[in-house]
């Protein structure tokens, strides 16, 4: 997996690769995105190589995600995939959330 990755932010993703959900993930998809096991199973793939990282966003949620980016541990991964985060680490899916709303983001943050 080393030789896939250019840097943090910026990560090669192939068709190849495989990726595994944490029981607190499956949890909180469940209580978050409403899916249940079949269907997590199902979308973390596509949502690991469709989903956007953080270079490639623009506007509110990059003020947002750079914020967050300084709270990252090291190896997670952020992937944004329709309105929700995902976090991975070591391709693990630690976690998901739902993104910020724009006025929430303005209100906290400052554009740099």
């Amino acid at each position: 997996m080393g030789e896939n990755m250019e840097d943090h932010s910026s990560k090669v993703v192939r068709e190849d690769t495989y990726v595994h959900i944490s029981e607190h993930a499956y949890k909180r998809m469940k209580e978050r995105n409403g899916w249940n096991r079949k269907t997590a199973n199902r979308m973390i793939k596509r949502i690991y190589i469709n989903g956007q990282r953080p270079d490639e966003v623009k506007g509110y949620i990059k003020i947002w995600i750079v914020h967050k980016l300084g709270q990252v541990r090291e190896n997670d991964e952020y992937v944004l995939y329709g309105d929700y985060v995902y976090i991975f680490n070591n391709n693990v899916l630690v976690t998901s959330f739902r993104q910020p709303c724009r006025e929430k983001v303005l209100k906290h943050y400052k554009y740099s």
